[in-house]
């Protein structure tokens, strides 16, 4: 069972376990091989900040993104993020949101503070609840880990290039909670 999870891990896949009476049924998925016609639509240059408390996965999303043209910032912490924003100007963050001392929505409503910015919490577990309450503040995406490279950068452009919009919802967080 090591094997299949590292490989279902190195192809960004995931692992579903269902157990009942009957015996225990395992689900593997796969993400879908993208057409590379369609990778020119997440290819970007923008500086985006990664911040993860996990270094490995920090410099995979990089990777990730540098491979698509995209400029990065890591940062393990969200102090340092904060402190980050104070002199630069990202076109998004990608966001960790199980962290230590700060979570992720405190980390969020910290950058808010700070500085307009897109926002995704790329995460392998929020509950409903928080879902719900980072969309309230206005949170510009949630992609799981388990999902592919893919889908977070496919986010990201989505969200650089609605970012106009997203500052729209910004200025109705700041007139309904910040006031």
């Amino acid at each position: 069972m090591s094997t299949v999870s590292a490989v279902v891990d190195d192809m960004d896949g995931k692992i579903q376990l269902e157990t009942s009476s009957s015996g225990t049924k395992f689900s593997l998925y796969f993400p879908k091989i993208s057409n590379p016609s369609n990778d020119a639509n997440v290819n970007g240059d923008e500086l985006i900040f990664v911040v993860d408390n996990d270094e490995a996965i920090l410099d995979n999303i990089c990777m990730a993104l540098e491979e698509k043209g995209y400029i990065t910032s890591s940062f393990t912490s969200a102090a340092s993020v904060i402190k980050a924003l104070q002199i630069e100007s990202p076109s998004a963050i990608v966001l960790d949101f199980n962290m230590p001392n700060m979570d992720g929505l405190a980390t969020y409503k910290a950058i808010v503070h700070v500085r307009s910015t897109p926002t995704i919490i790329y995460s392998s577990f929020v509950t409903k609840s928080q879902v719900m309450e980072l969309e309230i503040y206005g949170i510009s995406g949630i992609v799981e880990k388990q999902d592919s490279h893919h889908e977070l950068l496919k986010n990201i452009r989505e969200i650089i290039d609605k970012k106009s919009s997203n500052n729209q919802r910004l200025e109705k967080y700041k007139r309904n909670f910040l006031i």
